[in-house]
């Protein structure tokens, strides 16, 4: 994996006169991590880049995060932008409507998980338990390091109440992720996107560990692009941090236009 440059070279030479689709994920890529989970915000540059890489001929975007695909479209209402929401399970935009049937029929099963957890968890300070439809969260980046030990073993006894249930578990940062165990993930979700609207070069960025199904998925025609150094990544490239994403996104503007 290398550091991907701040000229732009690299860029142009694999994407000059090329059809780009763009991944991006949302928490951590397009916008900084915080300990609300609700008051996540993409800074005005990021919002002004995104909107003027979907606006381009030359590029179709697509904002995949493991949030409910109704906090992203209220986040981002650019013309021609296409969503990913529950790492993918649901998606909308431009002649796409989509959602994992197996997935949603299970809903049922995550509320009720959503319910059993708020009281397991309620006597954690900085627990928050997020029901998202298809998924849910539960979010200890507020809990205090003096309580982390216990709530870990809390969670791996809860966990252990799951086995005999169709769900599965994913480590994020700071979050366990609970998804319907179905053969889907945000790197099946981009192919899904691709198939429906035409060939392009794909490019995934992200920053967490889901988003590593999105560069294996991209394969050796497309690019993946670290926030954050890694050595056990996929992706070919990185960026130092969130705060470089703006610039990127800059640099993908002038190689399209």
């Amino acid at each position: 994996m290398r550091r991907l440059d701040r000229n732009g070279v690299e860029l142009r030479r694999r994407f000059s006169n090329r059809r780009v689709f763009l991944f991006v994920d949302f928490d951590g890529t397009l916008a900084p991590l915080v300990s609300q989970p609700h008051q996540a915000r993409a800074g005005g540059p990021v919002m002004r880049a995104i909107a003027t890489l979907a606006a381009l001929p030359r590029a179709r975007v697509a904002v995949m995060s493991g949030r409910p695909l109704s906090f992203i479209r209220a986040r981002f209402r650019a013309p021609g932008l296409y969503y990913g929401g529950n790492h993918g399970l649901e998606m909308r935009g431009p002649g796409v409507v989509f959602r994992h049937e197996v997935a949603a029929a299970l809903r049922p099963t995550i509320r009720a998980l959503s319910v059993q957890a708020k009281k397991t968890f309620s006597g954690f300070a900085g627990v928050l338990i997020e029901n998202k439809g298809l998924s849910m969260s539960i979010h200890y980046r507020r809990t205090p390091l003096s309580l982390r030990r216990r709530l870990h073993r809390a969670l791996a006894v809860f966990r252990l109440r799951t086995e005999s249930l169709p769900v599965r578990w994913r480590r994020g940062k700071k979050v366990w992720e609970v998804l319907p165990r179905v053969n889907w993930d945000k790197g099946r979700a981009l192919k899904e996107l691709l198939r429906r609207t035409g060939p392009a070069v794909p490019v995934a960025v992200g920053d967490d560990i889901t988003d590593e199904d999105m560069f294996r998925a991209v394969g050796p025609q497309g690019v993946g692009v670290r926030v954050g150094k890694s050595g056990s990544s996929r992706a070919n490239y990185y960026i130092s941090r969130q705060g470089d994403v703006a610039k990127f996104l800059s640099q993908l503007v002038e190689v399209l236009q």
